[in-house]
């Protein structure tokens, strides 16, 4: 594995492994770290080196090529696509699912939206806390 792409899985059984492969891929794809045209490892490659199924890795580059995060050329490899507007939505998308979850989470513990709003205010002044 490339030193710029870093993976490191959670084995408790809660996200499956395909999702956290293509979530810390976007994310970095997302931050910059890995650059446009960067070639990432072959799928058998990754997969010996995370210790899962090829399929696995599999599906996590087939979702990040159908957003666009990446191209598979094949015989050739995958490399690392720039296209701001898609990443853009994609991190918003993100973003609201990571919020939607954490609301329903804090709901369902009868924490009310008023509650969490003024939660996030106070967090956002002194995050600190």
């Amino acid at each position: 594995m490339p030193d710029t792409l870093r993976i490191s899985l959670v084995r408790d059984g809660g996200t499956p492994f395909s999702e956290q492969i293509y979530n810390s891929i976007l994310r970095q794809i997302l931050h910059g770290e890995l650059s446009v045209g960067q070639q990432l490892p072959a799928e058998r490659d990754l997969a010996v080196s995370l210790d899962v199924a090829r399929g696995t890795v599999k599906r996590a580059y087939s979702r990040l090529r159908d957003v666009e995060a990446i191209e598979i050329r094949k015989g050739s490899g995958s490399y690392v696509l720039k296209n701001d507007s898609v990443l853009e939505a994609i991190k918003n998308k993100e973003s609201l699912d990571t919020i939607a979850h954490a609301f329903q989470k804090l709901e369902n513990m009868g924490v009310t939206r008023s509650e969490i709003l003024r939660l996030v205010n106070t967090y956002c002044e002194n995050p600190a806390n």
